[in-house]
């Protein structure tokens, strides 16, 4: 095989999974989902009167949620869905 034909293979098309004219909308989504998900946790563990350990796994789970769709939202704010994908 010569250096050319090595260098200059033809890849692949590539075919976006998310249009990128769509990705603004679906960022504001998921960060609203990710703001309400950090809000609904810290409401919900605001109550002294539950035992530390369940307001603890409440909290934690509801940051779990809120950590994926801000990173979804971080991914679709940057218009580069497709890379990750």
């Amino acid at each position: 095989m010569s250096y050319e034909r090595l260098i200059y293979r033809q890849l692949p098309e590539f075919s976006s999974v998310i249009k990128l004219e769509d990705q603004p909308k679906y960022a504001i989504a998921t960060l609203m989902i990710a703001f309400v998900s950090l809000i609904a946790g810290l409401a919900l563990t605001s109550n002294k009167k539950s035992s530390f350990v369940l307001r603890f796994v409440t909290f934690a789970a509801f940051s779990a949620i809120a950590s994926v769709f801000f990173g979804l939202g971080t991914v679709f704010l940057t218009d580069s869905f497709g890379v990750y994908v």
